[in-house]
């Protein structure tokens, strides 16, 4: 109940400072130019849109809500509150996963290319709630919004920048020093010997290696079994234990 309520009050707040607007503007856009593609980029383009400015909304939006609720002393009263951090995270998590799934599910329901929505959908919820709780750690950091726009920019670029140019054909020694690259190339160097017949990949760290190229990537590889784990436990332990902190 008390989950519910948050979640409700987010939607409420989200939808009167506009981020249901904005995202319902840039959803018509995004879906205007997918439909004047031509055909044989419409998946990639599609692909990219979703998994792109819909799913990392938490990050570029979430200083921006956590300044406003420190202003508006939210913090101080959740503190003498039954409202445990994790009640509190857990309904950004969800409330902003809402947007970014109806933006992503729209983006694809209209793009007129075919898609499995259930795992289309587990993915933008996936992405969304990682992105939302990196967002919501940088926030822990910053007292103003130039802190947060000067912590969240590096941190978009250095995630996203190097393995998008890299799976559009461009490579250099020094791109190797970004983790989810360096996996991909170790990975097919791997599946390239004579003799292993399987290859399980396990205990991936989310804030560096899962990414969705890499997962596109590795898909094509015969011998990559059809699972994998993620860490999740102890990087949400950090960041519950550093939102407590400052609260």
């Amino acid at each position: 109940m008390k989950l519910k309520g948050l979640i409700l009050g987010d939607i409420r707040q989200q939808y009167k400072y506009g981020f249901y607007a904005l995202y319902t503007l840039f959803t018509l856009v995004y879906i205007a130019v997918l439909r004047i593609l031509p055909i044989p980029w419409k998946e990639l383009c599609t692909t990219t849109l979703i998994f792109s400015d819909p799913v990392l909304i938490g990050l570029m939006f979430m200083g921006a809500i956590i300044l406003f609720e420190k202003s508006e002393k939210v913090m101080q009263a959740l503190a003498v509150s039954p409202i445990s951090i994790h009640t509190y995270i857990l309904s950004k998590v969800i409330s902003i996963g809402l947007i970014s799934l109806l933006s992503g599910v729209l983006i694809a329901l209209f793009s007129g290319m075919e898609h499995s929505y259930i795992h289309l959908a587990v993915g933008i919820m996936l992405g969304s709630a990682l992105f939302t709780l990196v967002g919501i750690s940088l926030s822990a950091f910053i007292s103003t919004m130039n802190n947060f726009m000067l912590i969240m920019v590096p941190t978009l670029i250095i995630s996203v920048a190097p393995i998008s140019v890299y799976t559009m054909g461009y490579k250099s020694g020094v791109m190797l020093l970004h983790p989810s690259i360096s996996l991909i190339e170790l990975i097919e160097a791997i599946h390239e010997i004579e003799g292993i017949k399987r290859i399980r990949l396990g205990s991936l760290e989310p804030r560096i290696n899962y990414r969705r190229n890499l997962q596109k990537r590795i898909a094509c590889l015969e011998k990559i079994c059809p699972h994998f784990s993620l860490i999740i436990t102890e990087w949400m332990r950090q960041d519950i234990k550093g939102n407590e902190q400052k609260i």
